[in-house]
Parts: C-alpha cells; structure tokens; sequence
C-alpha cells in the first residue's frame, strides 16, 4: 500500500523557474506528496498521473512518450528473457543470495526490518525491477522448489496469508493480562507504581498505541505477501506455465488448499472497505481475484475446492459483486474480479461439476 496526496494549485502569471519567467496562469499545477508506503510503487504510480495529468497517457501505460527520462529501467527489464540455460543459473545464484537476506530481514523481531524483507521479495518477483529470469527463479522459491532457503520463504508467505499472522507467531494474548509483562516495564510502568488513575490512564494508552502499530503492521504484512503471491503466479503463468503446472500439483496441498482457497475467497469481502482497514481492503480484494484467477485457471482440485466452500452461485456472485464494486471506485479491482469470473467459469466447464 502506497499513501499519497494530490494537490492542485491555479497556476500564477507570473513564476521564476531557473531565473526563467513564465505564465502558467492557463494551466493547474499537479503535486503529489509521498505520505507512507513503498517508494518504487510510489514512483510508477505518481509517474502515471503525471503522464495522464499533462495528457500523454491515460495513466494505464508505461510505454507512451514522456518528457521525463524515467522509462528506461521498466523498458530494459521488460526485454529480458530466459534464453540459455547458463544465464537461468546465474539468476538462480543471484536469487539465492538475495533470498538468504530476505530471510535474514524476515527473522528480525524489528517491524521495520520485516518489512524491508517482504518489500524485498515483492521487488524480487517483479520482472520489471528483477528482470524476468530473476522474477522467475524467485517466483519458484515462492512456490516451493527447492532452493535452499526457498522453504523458509514459502513458508512465511502461507503463513501470512492463510493463517494470517507471521510464522511461529502465538495465540492473541488479552491485552490486560500482557500489559504488565510486556508493556509496562518498556515505558517505566511497575505495576506496583501504576497505582494513581494518571498513570493508569498513560498505560492504557501506551498498550493502545502499541496494539495498534502491531496491528496496522499485521495487516501491511499480509498485504504484501499477497503481493508476492500474486506476482509469482502471474510471471510463472506467462514465462513458464509449465513449471507452474508441475507445482500445483506436486504442492496441491498447500497452494490449491481449502485453507488456502478459503483465505482468499474472504478478501473479497474486502472490495467494499476503504483503504484504511486493517482487516482486507479493495486492493487486497483485487490481489486475491489475481491469485485465484490464476489458481483455478492451472489447477483443476482448485476449482472442484472453490465450488465445495461455496456454491457456483455463491462464488459467482462474490465476483459480480466484487466487479461492481471496482467499476465504481477501483478500476484495477474490476479487472482482476472479470477475469477471475472467466477463469472460475473456465475451470468449473473443465471439471464438470
């Protein structure tokens, strides 16, 4: 998730750019401002509405002409391919390692270094930042394929976005019961000490502050694992469906799970809630419909799975209502819920249920 704001200001008559004057009183001045959030997504994003802003796009393409010479790192990675075996195993080596850091950043007890981690991966599976035989070899590891610590890596993305919650994570503990172990000691607390109702009342709020940040970071962490799995199906999809085909079936049990399945179907749910939510929001809806899309499309127990937690109405009707929904608000949402309706439709033709 990428918080921004946009700003337009009337343009004066007269403004000194570079001891240049010039009239701008005929136009609107577009400035975006970085709130929170992953600066490499930021920087596309604000790089579409700006190329829309001065009309040179509608903002869904990167590849139209642009003043700015910003372009040229998407274009070089677009090209890439796989095309010999010896540059697929250079890009396994270079994988590896970043993995191994990826792992080293997931293993922190520190929020930010968590998600430095996951944002690594995400980048890591983007072919057009890895280039497509890195975004490749990191997509496998995602899955499964035995990469070294590859298992570590799959494991803490289903364990995100299945169980919700980070690996090795315990049960909630009641917030008045964990207060006096965790919290108060942090912020000079005693409990003994915290006898006076101005104390008390400063505990209360610090548990607060603290319940909330682990919170919002809970749900920053699944949407980014999510992120992951959507961009490690949809490259393996395109470049290497094949492999793809073997993986589903051969960890059918894990990525075609109910569990798995049942998490995803539940963030659609999510396709009517505002982007502030800490639970699943539209964008997290839209990742899911790319993932099940996907899913369903390359595996059949996938589809036969869907059908049995819902009904072919039920299912449906989450699709129609997700696509709705974004063809209101969230144009990207729309797109992902019409093609997971597709592959849904194409999967349920296919086994015959």
């Amino acid at each position: 998730r990428v918080f921004f704001t946009i700003q337009l200001y009337r343009g004066s008559k007269v403004s000194k750019v570079e001891e240049e004057t010039l009239d701008f009183s005929r136009g609107v001045i577009v400035n975006i401002l970085k709130i929170r959030g992953e600066s490499l997504y930021f920087h596309k994003t604000c790089r579409a509405l700006l190329k829309s802003a001065i009309g040179f796009s509608d903002g869904t393409c990167h590849k139209v002409y642009c003043p700015f010479s910003l372009d040229r790192w998407d274009e070089h990675a677009s090209t890439t391919t796989i095309r010999t075996s010896s540059a697929f195993k250079s890009a396994n080596t270079t994988t590896i390692a970043s993995l191994e850091h990826v792992m080293s950043l997931l293993k922190k007890d520190r929020i930010g270094a968590q998600e430095l981690g996951l944002r690594s991966l995400v980048i890591l599976t983007d072919p057009c930042s890895s280039g497509n035989a890195v975004a490749c070899s990191a997509s496998m590891a995602v899955l499964g394929a035995p990469m070294g610590v590859a298992s570590d890596v799959s494991t803490f993305v289903q364990s995100m976005i299945r169980d919700r919650k980070l690996p090795g994570e315990e049960e909630d503990v009641p917030l008045e019961l964990s207060f006096d172990d965790s919290v108060a000691p942090s912020v000079g607390i005693s409990s003994s000490a915290a006898t006076s109702h101005k104390q008390q009342r400063h505990a209360v709020a610090a548990a607060g502050s603290i319940a909330a940040a682990l919170a919002e970071h809970a749900s920053t962490m699944r949407s980014l694992a999510l992120r992951v799995l959507s961009n490690a199906l949809t490259i393996l999809a395109r470049e290497r469906a094949s492999v793809l085909t073997s993986v589903l079936m051969t960890h059918g049990s894990i990525y075609a799970s109910v569990e798995m399945l049942s998490a995803l179907l539940d963030d659609l749910s999510g396709a009517t809630r505002p982007p502030s939510v800490l639970f699943a929001s539209a964008h997290d809806a839209a990742l899911s419909c790319k993932c099940l899309a996907v899913l369903m499309d390359y595996s059949k127990e996938a589809c036969k799975r869907v059908v049995t937690l819902r009904s072919k109405t039920g299912v449906l009707d989450a699709f129609d209502r997700a696509e709705e929904v974004g063809a209101l608000s969230h144009t990207w949402l729309e797109r992902q819920a019409r093609c997971a309706s597709a592959a849904f439709g194409r999967g349920v033709g296919m086994t015959h249920v």
